[in-house]
């Protein structure tokens, strides 16, 4: 099965931004996935000290962020 739904299009408001006057209908599925994942390596890296970390986050990048920090611990 699957739900009714209505769809309607309106072709009066243009972008004005493009040359093409289209704009964006998939992208608002893929907003909180980024904020998910800084908060998944920031609840991981938490009981290390880390607090911040600045993104995009590349394993070598949390990699030299968990070796610093273990280097001020000490």
């Amino acid at each position: 099965d699957f739900p009714f739904f209505e769809s309607s299009t309106y072709a009066d408001a243009p972008c004005l931004t493009n040359p093409l006057g289209a704009k964006g209908v998939g992208e608002i599925g893929v907003v909180g996935s980024i904020p998910a994942i800084a908060n998944a390596i920031l609840d991981a890296l938490w009981e290390r000290g880390v607090r911040t970390f600045d993104m995009p986050a590349y394993p070598q990048k949390i990699w030299k962020l968990l070796q610093k920090q273990s280097r001020e611990t000490i």
